[in-house]
């Protein structure tokens, strides 16, 4: 139950990529300039946005997307509440880790110049406490360099 709701509340990805090498190497995620945010809402109407403070990933020539995200990095800006996240929704002793896998189309890519970004929209299979569920999301890619 708790998985769906996250699932749910999973809404927006900002992914800065900067590439290694040729505009045909991996791209890696840049978790300094990266954002992974999600949504709770509690008493049906309070919206709250949380973040990750730690993932990592890469982006494949061929645009196979893989990132991971360290669950106990959870930041609601209150301690206790992101301990509870860590210990009751995440059980992060158990599962240290989620992965969000999917496919980017890189000919749009392909043709960023250094310093721009470009917003897309695409479908992720989001791995969590060893389920997988396909979700939308909204991305801003930006390549920081040649």
């Amino acid at each position: 139950m708790m998985f769906k709701s996250f699932c749910r509340a999973l809404l927006l990805v900002i992914v800065p990529l900067t590439v290694s090498g040729t505009v045909q190497a991996d791209w890696e995620l840049s978790n300094e300039e990266s954002t992974l945010s999600f949504v709770t809402i509690k008493a049906d109407n309070v919206a709250e946005v949380h973040t990750f403070d730690r993932i990592a990933g890469s982006l494949s020539e061929e645009g196979a997307l893989q990132v991971v995200i360290e669950l106990i990095s959870v930041n609601t800006l209150i301690p206790i509440r992101n301990e509870r996240m860590q210990n009751l929704l995440f059980e992060t002793g158990m599962f240290p880790q989620a992965t969000v896998t999917g496919n980017i189309d890189m000919t749009m890519l392909a043709s960023l110049a250094p310093g721009s970004s470009t917003a897309l929209t695409a479908q992720f299979n989001l791995n969590l406490h060893a389920q997988s569920n396909i979700l939308p999301a909204e991305l801003t890619v930006t390549r920081l360099a040649d």
